[in-house]
């Protein structure tokens, strides 16, 4: 009976802990990032400030487990992308392309991410392992594509798996703050690809 009550007491805990996360994630999309608060998010979960705080430190900390599960996601679509036979430009195309609908489906939410610094594998630990995973897959797809030709083997495909993550990042953070100028993810996100694979083509 004991293990019972425990069981149900974690399905209860767990289920509160998502009901925050999809409230935050609801009042983030009716009012934006900036005007939803906590006072808010507990009001409309019907739960006290103490409880939510027993969870999560701070919205940005919900925001966190967000970030993690969507670095998990990423990682996934990489890893899957590995199965197609399809070219190195075709591949990464694909790739970026699905992130950017995914971005762009919900603004709100991805410019509350990144401005939060929600997404950060480099501070948060939780976050590190799937944020690695789906640069290593980047690092499979360009190490096969320097096999079959695609890409040059001047550089080792795991420095070129950093590059291209990190300057597809910053494009996507730069598109959240709107700087300079509001534009395209995807169009952004495609033209950088290009951009990084006519600097590793090949040289004859």
């Amino acid at each position: 009976m004991a293990s019972q009550n425990l069981g149900l007491r974690e399905r209860k805990k767990a289920q509160t802990r998502q009901r925050i996360i999809d409230v935050t994630l609801e009042l983030i999309d009716e009012r934006g990032y900036e005007k939803t608060t906590v006072d808010e998010i507990v009001r409309r979960v019907e739960i006290s400030a103490p409880t939510f705080y027993s969870y999560f430190d701070s919205k940005d900390y919900v925001l966190r487990a967000v970030a993690g599960r969507e670095l998990e996601a990423w990682a996934a679509l990489v890893e899957n992308e590995l199965l197609r036979k399809r070219s190195t430009r075709q591949r990464l195309m694909y790739v970026y392309q699905e992130m950017a609908a995914a971005l762009e489906a919900e603004p709100e939410l991805w410019r509350a991410l990144l401005r939060s610094n929600a997404i950060d594998p480099w501070g948060q630990p939780e976050q590190r392992e799937a944020d690695l995973r789906g640069k290593r897959m980047l690092e499979r797809i360009l190490a096969e594509g320097q096999k079959r030709g695609d890409v040059s083997k001047r550089f080792a495909a795991k420095s070129l798996a950093e590059r291209l993550d990190t300057s597809q990042f910053l494009t996507c953070c730069a598109w959240a703050a709107e700087y300079p100028d509001p534009f395209s993810l995807e169009d952004a996100l495609k033209e950088g690809i290009d951009f990084f694979l006519y600097g590793a083509q090949p040289r004859r």
